[in-house]
């Protein structure tokens, strides 16, 4: 970043945009009276500013200070923060969570027992399936049409046929691996211990059938790729997932996130 403060961008997507705090700024994030993030060097000259609203997520790097406001303010807007280090390795996660102080694999509990869980649940998931599969399709440029939805595996193949010359599977089932067993990680880790056997591996199953809608972004990944095929797959997934890590935690997050709100505006 430069000293001199950055406008917002004026066009921005639904969800706002992940606000990136590089590894070599040292600055201050504090809250201004106009419901921006400002950031400051500690000199005290703005850095960035940004309004509240743009933001969908935030990476810093652990030499970032929040003010109390400005963390306060990200946890009634539900931003998540991940503190990375110079290697893109997460040191720290403050994940907003609501007042009810109820655990969510408590809550989740409930939910499951819930004779009316399998609509809810069903309509919540098809609604962000189609999201990320929109986003996909976008990537990969497509349309997010009805054609796309009745098959989006023969829609997604076919655009990846046409960049690369052959629809990439191995390339994409690698990464796609990596992607869910990341993210079962998170997951597990978000969602705890609590439970019996039984149950435990409910949620193990319910967390890889969320996992599945965050992969989809492999294809994108892969479409996007410069000459994927001239390595071999598991080798190109790990540096895919590697460089793109930013955005698998991004849309880790946005997920979780949208799933805990779900949950509990539901079963509080």
């Amino acid at each position: 970043m430069n000293d001199t403060p950055h406008p917002a961008p004026d066009a921005l997507d639904a969800f706002g945009r992940p606000l990136l705090i590089l590894p070599n700024d040292e600055v201050t994030v504090e809250l201004d009276g106009t419901e921006r993030l400002v950031l400051r060097a500690y000199d005290g000259n703005t850095r960035h500013a940004v309004p509240l609203r743009h933001v969908r997520s935030i990476t810093a790097n652990p030499h970032v200070t929040f003010s109390g406001a400005a963390l306060d303010a990200c946890a009634r807007r539900g931003i998540a923060i991940t503190f990375v280090d110079g290697r893109q390795k997460r040191r720290a996660f403050f994940f907003p969570l609501a007042t009810n102080p109820l655990q969510i694999a408590t809550l989740l509990s409930f939910a499951l027992d819930d004779p009316d869980w399998p609509e809810r649940y069903g309509a919540w998931y098809e609604n962000h399936r189609l999201g990320a599969l929109s986003r996909v399709a976008l990537a990969c440029g497509l349309l997010p049409d009805a054609a796309l939805r009745r098959a989006p595996d023969i829609a997604l193949e076919a655009s990846h046929r046409r960049k690369h010359g052959q629809p990439g599977h191995e390339w994409i089932a690698a990464l796609r691996e990596i992607v869910l067993t990341e993210f079962m990680a998170d997951g597990s880790r978000w969602l705890g211990t609590q439970g019996s056997a039984w149950r435990a591996e409910t949620w193990m199953h319910l967390l890889e059938e969320l996992g599945e809608i965050v992969a989809l972004h492999a294809h994108a990944v892969f479409h996007l790729a410069h000459k994927p095929l001239q390595h071999p797959p598991q080798r190109w997934a790990l540096a895919a997932y590697h460089a793109e890590r930013t955005r698998w935690q991004n849309e880790t997050v946005r997920l979780l996130y949208a799933f805990e709100h779900f949950i509990r505006e539901n079963w509080t």
